[in-house]
Formats: C-alpha cells, sequence, structure tokens
C-alpha cells in the first residue's frame, strides 16, 4: 500500500499532501498525472508502507495516520535519520514487541539547499 506523503514544514503541523491515481508499477499499461510542489528549506516529506500505520492492528488496534503525524510532529527538530528512527520505535513500541504483520518503511527527504 502506498498511503499519501506527509509534508513537515519548519513551522505549522504536519499535513499529508493529496494523491490521486495508483502506485507505480501496480499496472502494466498505465499513466499517471504529474504534480509539483514548492518545498522550503528545512521541510521535509515521508513516504512510508501502509505497514506503518497498520502496525498493531491485529493486536491493539492500528498505530495510525495520527500517531504518525504526532510523532514526526515531536522530532520535526531531530536529525532527519533520528527522526525516521524514532518514528521506527514509536511504532515496534505500539506492537508491544511483536513482529509487524507487514513491512514498516519509511523514506524521509529534507530540503537541505
Amino acid at each position: 500500500g502506498h498511503p499519501p506523503m506527509i509534508l513537515v514544514p519548519t513551522s505549522g503541523p504536519p499535513r499529508t499532501l493529496p494523491t490521486q491515481g495508483i502506485p507505480v508499477g501496480m499496472l502494466e499499461d498505465s499513466s499517471w498525472q504529474e504534480q509539483t510542489i514548492d518545498l522550503k528549506l528545512g521541510e521535509r516529506l515521508y513516504l512510508y508502507t501502509d505497514g506503518v500505520i497498520e502496525a498493531g492492528m491485529k493486536t491493539c488496534g492500528e498505530f495510525g495516520m495520527e500517531r504518525l503525524i504526532a510523532a514526526l510532529a515531536d522530532n520535526r527538530s531531530a536529525p532527519i535519520q533520528a527522526s525516521v528512527e524514532a518514528v521506527q520505535e514509536q511504532v515496534e513500541s505500539w506492537c508491544g514487541g511483536s513482529e509487524p504483520e507487514d513491512d514498516i518503511t519509511i523514506l524521509a527527504l529534507e530540503v537541505t539547499a
């Protein structure tokens, strides 16, 4: 699954970016619409698999989008790698140490120049 990207601005709340269409590679003969956004210095984009927000679904309920956005907001000032590691630790903690049911993949990008 490919949930929407999350934009973490340098100030203000993180927010999901609207998406349309199907994920790249899902269907052989697909076409896509190009979209652009302007990013400012220090802003971050987080792409992640549905395993992040669905973690813990079978045992204690999903980690969920609200917790993910809160975790990203809480770690806004941390170095980008540390922010990813903090989210991963929170997801693992939410699962109570049990193996996640799905992959947990996070890709983070930051505008540095």
